[in-house]
């Protein structure tokens, strides 16, 4: 926590509220060569290792990190990273990403839409 104090300064400084309301999220395959449970391939970049999954704010503070196997498609890991994210940061409204996650935020906003 005791990064939120100068991460909250940044965000009023530039003219933003408090908590974040908009998200961008990507991906980043990465070559490994540790002998890990964690290491797949990712048949789109011809990686073999891991991936991770990151989600940020607007001005690039960091919201959400989830790292895996390469072998594990973006949608299927884009839930795990916002749905972690949205747990903290409620006020996140819409978030950017792109094609590699397609439907995957309006699976969420269903899924969530079904609990209530």
């Amino acid at each position: 926590m005791k990064y939120y104090k100068p991460w909250l300064k940044k965000r009023l400084s530039v003219g933003k509220t408090a908590t974040p309301t908009y998200a961008i999220i990507d991906s980043q395959s990465v070559k490994t060569t540790s002998k890990s449970e964690q290491k797949g391939f990712d048949g789109g970049k011809k990686i073999k290792g891991r991936k991770r999954h990151i989600l940020v704010d607007t001005i690039g503070n960091l919201l959400g990190v989830v790292v895996h196997a390469a072998n594990i498609h973006d949608t299927k890991a884009g839930i795990m990273v916002v749905d972690k994210s949205l747990q903290i940061y409620p006020t996140i409204k819409a978030i950017s990403a792109d094609a590699g996650y397609r439907k995957t935020f309006s699976m969420i906003r269903n899924m969530k839409q079904n609990v209530k």
